[in-house]
């Protein structure tokens, strides 16, 4: 399942998560969220390709980070494999 990220300015930061290949709400960001298969995680993604706690968004110094947690078959943002790193606006996460 991939994600878009979406990311507004203007006053106080907010930080959404929307799910691309599904009807679904966008989700805002607050301080943190888990991606993962397991159901305990703020976005809960049933599918055998996806470790059980396989990243997580967090904020430093207020900007939006990607962090895989050292997941099976990785994190992906725009198309490569990533440990870390910052996320911009309709940025693509898998």
């Amino acid at each position: 399942m991939s994600f878009r990220t979406l990311i507004q300015s203007g006053g106080k930061m907010k930080f959404k998560i929307k799910a691309l290949t599904t009807n679904t709400q966008e989700q805002e960001i607050t301080d943190f969220m888990t991606l993962g298969s397991d159901p305990g995680c703020h976005i809960s993604i049933s599918s055998e390709k996806i470790s059980p706690r396989n990243s997580r968004i967090e904020f430093r110094n207020n900007i939006p980070y990607i962090k895989d947690l050292r997941s099976l078959n990785g994190t992906w943002l725009n198309e490569t494999c990533v440990e870390e790193s910052p996320l911009k606006h309709k940025d693509i996460l898998r």
